[in-house]
């Protein structure tokens, strides 16, 4: 019987356009309003410098966010091009080989689906199990294509950012956080784990050859321990950016913990896969 396995990842809608930033806010002589500036002109560093310096002595919610948004400014991510998008994701769902999935993650989920069952080749169905949740994250970037990809010598920066708002308490601030996330999750995506390629084409070859000829250890050309190290990278940035949606949409809460849990089962997988089918 063939397994069916779901992913369900999470449902977000990110409305964006009631959390516009808050110059407009500020009053006359306020030291953001220069540190802004700087911002504006690109000097983050002097901009950072100031706003570390006005947090240590301001506690001000208004602070801290700037403080975040100098970091995410000199990271690559300007807040004025994405602030005021609205920004809907939906989760997908993907159920054995009925989905029509599309690239490499894609391509070795149907070689895989051959395979399915087969007593010779150990690991296959565990394995199939890693190729859907690689299609599941590769419709996932889809959705965040309007999103920008920061360069890894980059990506530091926007951690910091995200360190800043960790315990924020406004929604609005969850909200920045949660973009910021999500731009790292979609970066850290398209960086790809690079021994996929090789898992994904021996397949493909040597299934165009002779299908019925597959030897048992082919499965074993994956590096599962670097998989598994990408994957828990992953996770753990869509686990607290589903956190910080869950504290601006109280009424997901329950929908986004399933995913966080969901998500954590799939990350502990992964050597234990690799132990099957390579012992």
């Amino acid at each position: 019987m063939k397994r069916k396995i779901s992913f369900l990842f999470l449902a977000m809608a990110l409305a964006l356009v009631a959390c516009q930033p808050r110059e407009q806010e500020l009053t006359g002589g306020d030291p953001l309003e220069e540190s802004y500036r700087l911002i504006d002109k690109g000097e983050y560093n002097q901009a950072i410098q100031s706003l570390e310096e006005l947090a240590s002595r301001d506690s001000r919610p208004a602070v801290v966010e700037a403080l975040a948004s100098a970091y995410a400014a000199r990271a690559g991510v300007l807040v004025s091009r994405y602030w005021g998008a609205v920004v809907g994701f939906k989760a997908p769902l993907i159920q054995s080989q009925e989905s029509r999935l599309e690239g490499l993650s894609g391509q070795a989920l149907r070689v895989l689906s051959q395979v399915e069952g087969r007593k010779d080749l150990t690991g296959a169905d565990e394995f199939s199990k890693l190729a859907r949740f690689l299609s599941v994250l590769g419709e996932w970037q889809e959705r965040i294509d309007r999103l920008p990809t920061i360069p890894a010598r980059q990506r530091d920066d926007l951690r910091e950012a995200l360190g800043i708002l960790e315990n924020h308490k406004a929604p609005g601030g969850r909200l920045y956080r949660a973009l910021l996330g999500l731009i790292l999750l979609k970066s850290e995506i398209n960086d790809g784990f690079t021994g996929w390629e090789s898992i994904s084409a021996s397949l493909a070859v040597s299934f165009g050859k002779s299908p019925g000829k597959v030897k048992g250890d082919l499965l074993c050309v994956v590096d599962y321990e670097a998989f598994a190290s990408w994957t828990r990278g992953l996770v753990k940035t869509l686990q607290s950016t589903a956190l910080d949606v869950a504290v601006a949409y109280p009424s997901k809460k329950i929908e986004i913990e399933k995913a966080v849990d969901d998500s954590e089962k799939i990350a502990s997988q992964y050597l234990r896969v690799g132990g099957r089918a390579c012992p």
